[in-house]
């Protein structure tokens, strides 16, 4: 098993409240990506709000600040039970090692794998996530805190912008993540890269 083996799943998604299950998952973008960062695919989609659900007043509050992201989550909104068997058929027909990849990745995993554990009972993504957050904090170093996406110079997202509707911001970050793999070749880094990337797939 190398890092070769992997199809990272650069993922956005978007929801009403903070956690899965009390709150619902509305929307989601994934990028699929070789280790280069070449784009393979793309997957996007609106979800009905689960049934026993509420909403969570402070994101709801957010959403106010940003209604036309709000408007593009209420679009051709499906039924999760339907919808999520086909992106997990379209994550295994990529024959790879799935990797998700996020920022942070611990808010965008906790929902995908709530969503597919509960409508098809499968583990569906490696057990250890990217967060590329860690991933440009362990590379260049610095504060963590100014690793994040606040701090990336703009030319990072490759023209894409963060505007909170799903499948852009997973192109932001598939972008992203090209863009830092391009730097760490340059400075020689990439064997560095590689090797963390190794280890992640160590764990299951």
């Amino acid at each position: 098993m190398s890092a070769r083996d992997i199809v990272f799943l650069f993922t956005d998604i978007e929801a009403d409240g903070p956690v899965p299950g009390l709150y619902s998952m509305i929307s989601f973008g994934t990028v699929a990506t070789d280790i280069e960062g070449n784009i393979l695919d793309e997957f996007e989609a609106n979800l009905k709000p689960l049934p026993e659900a509420s909403q969570y007043e402070a994101t709801m509050d957010w959403w106010a600040n940003i209604p036309e992201a709000w408007v593009a989550t209420q679009i051709n909104q499906q039924d999760p039970a339907d919808l999520i068997p086909r992106y997990i058929q379209w994550v295994d027909d990529f024959g790879k090692i799935p990797v998700l990849a996020a920022h942070p990745a611990f808010f965008d995993a906790m929902f995908m794998w709530w969503y597919c554990l509960k409508y098809t009972g499968r583990r569906v993504f490696h057990g250890s996530a990217l967060d590329l957050q860690s991933l440009v904090h362990g590379i260049f170093g610095g504060d963590f805190v100014d690793a994040s996406r606040l701090s990336w110079p703009k030319d990072w997202l490759g023209g894409v912008e963060h505007n909170h509707k799903a499948i852009d911001d997973a192109r932001g970050y598939a972008n992203a993540y090209r863009k830092i793999r391009q730097i760490s070749k340059d400075a020689k880094r990439c064997e560095s890269l590689d090797g963390i990337l190794e280890k992640l797939l160590r764990y299951r």
